[in-house]
């Protein structure tokens, strides 16, 4: 990856699991990457020791507005209020990491976001 192909944002499949509850229902349970990277040099203010690319980041993960409600476009926030299945939100867990990553022309900020899903889904028809 180049500091050209950024700001990136990517979501891999990590892993999957199902296990019978009974003889219609089932737990499946998958978790999920998104990931979100940034060139920093894109994001620089006037004071060199201002980190706005993690600013931007951390908006982008899950960030608040000034009267402390959830910014609608972060992730956080649309996972939250639209990963549904039948109208039902599942239940879900989040862990964020925070990390760089050397690119060529520079180094990267990044986080990863995993995702874990658990759904009740019907075996038989």
């Amino acid at each position: 990856m180049a500091t050209a192909d950024l700001p990136a944002i990517f979501v891999q499949p990590l892993n999957k699991s199902v296990e019978q509850l009974d003889n219609a229902y089932d737990l499946m349970t998958s978790t999920f990457l998104i990931g979100v990277c940034v060139d920093p040099a894109k994001y620089k203010g006037k004071d060199e020791d201002e980190g706005t690319a993690t600013r931007f980041l951390m908006e982008i993960e899950g960030g608040r507005d000034s009267d402390s409600n959830p910014i609608e476009t972060s992730v956080t926030y649309v996972m939250r209020n639209n990963f549904t299945m039948d109208g039902v939100v599942n239940f879900q867990s989040q862990e964020t990491v925070w990390g760089e990553r050397e690119v060529t022309g520079g180094v990267a900020k990044e986080i990863h976001m995993y995702y874990t899903i658990k759904v009740k889904i019907k075996n038989t028809s």
